[in-house]
């Protein structure tokens, strides 16, 4: 995999160094916490920050108006073999622990660039070193790997 330097390659390093260094949950409020981010992070933040880039009077190349029309916890859980409290089944106890968590207020990123023109995605997509990004990422996963305790195994969940 390190010598491929395929796009597909580097992607599953990203997502599995995420997963076991910058997302890594020890308890099943973790597991809460980690899912309730991605939730704001997905149908909160990305959409403030499209409004905030696009405002309402956006246009695109073609002069047109841009905004014209033309069970997380409990899987991640089970991913990292955290054991899933009885508590879960409670509605209310599960709305408490989501309510005791403190989620970032919203900042916009300035200068942030959304490609809008499938051409230019692909040009770009081809620009990138992908075997020195996976030689990277490997190097980090090797370190993330240092910090795992002892005999640790994450645990593939379909869905």
């Amino acid at each position: 995999m390190i010598n491929s330097g395929d796009a597909q390659a580097r992607d599953n390093l990203e997502r599995v160094l995420d997963c076991l260094d910058m997302d890594k949950c020890e308890t099943f409020q973790d597991c809460i916490t980690w899912a309730r981010l991605r939730f704001e992070d997905y149908f909160v933040n990305r959409v403030k920050q499209l409004t905030f880039t696009f405002p309402e009077d956006a246009t695109t190349s073609n002069e047109a108006l841009f905004w014209s029309a033309p069970k997380r916890s409990i899987l991640r859980a089970e991913t990292f073999g955290i054991p899933i409290p009885d508590w879960v089944k409670s509605p209310k106890k599960l709305a408490d622990a989501i309510n005791n968590m403190m989620v970032p207020e919203f900042e916009p990123t300035t200068g942030v660039k959304i490609v809008t023109d499938e051409k230019a995605t692909s040009t770009l997509v081809a620009s990138i070193n992908n075997a020195g990004v996976i030689n990277e990422l490997v190097r980090k996963l090797e370190n993330c790997h240092n910090n795992l305790p002892a005999g640790f195994k994450m645990n593939p969940v379909q869905f």
